[in-house]
């Protein structure tokens, strides 16, 4: 009996052995959504818990009394929190990488500001910009 020959990768998304192959465009999807699902529902429930403590806080802040528990509105208003916490958190990881590289050594440029002092070497871009009296040097 021969082989069957190597699955197909359609989209992406890779049909496991012995089972069909994913033959629409809608199929990989529904596909890649099955597989994402546990990750988007726990998103949706932070985006809901998000927006519910926002009307809660407009709630006390205002004493209109408690809010209702489950509303659908409240998805609508943990984007903006959710989106700003996100860019938060995605600053923050900036800002460290940036400082890890930083931290970096520049082992060619140390050498070079260390002998050329009329050079201006700033050390977190890692460039070397010569003056004037040093580009006539090299090109006359």
């Amino acid at each position: 009996m021969p082989s069957p020959g190597p699955s197909k990768n359609i989209g992406g998304c890779a049909a496991p052995p012995g089972e069909a192959e994913p033959r629409r465009k809608t199929e990989v999807l529904i596909n890649r959504l099955g597989e994402l699902r546990d990750g988007l529902l726990l998103l949706a429930g932070f985006v809901y818990l998000l927006g519910y403590t926002s009307w809660a806080n407009y709630a006390l802040t205002t004493r209109i009394g408690l809010v209702p528990v489950l509303d659908a509105q409240y998805f609508a208003a943990g984007i903006v929190p959710a989106l700003i916490l996100l860019l938060f958190i995605l600053s923050v990881r900036m800002l460290r990488a940036f400082q890890r590289w930083l931290k970096r050594p520049h082992f060619g440029q140390t050498q070079e500001c260390a002998e050329n002092p009329h050079l201006f070497c700033p050390g977190a871009f890692g460039s070397v910009w010569p003056d004037e009296a040093d580009l006539s040097q090299k090109f006359p």
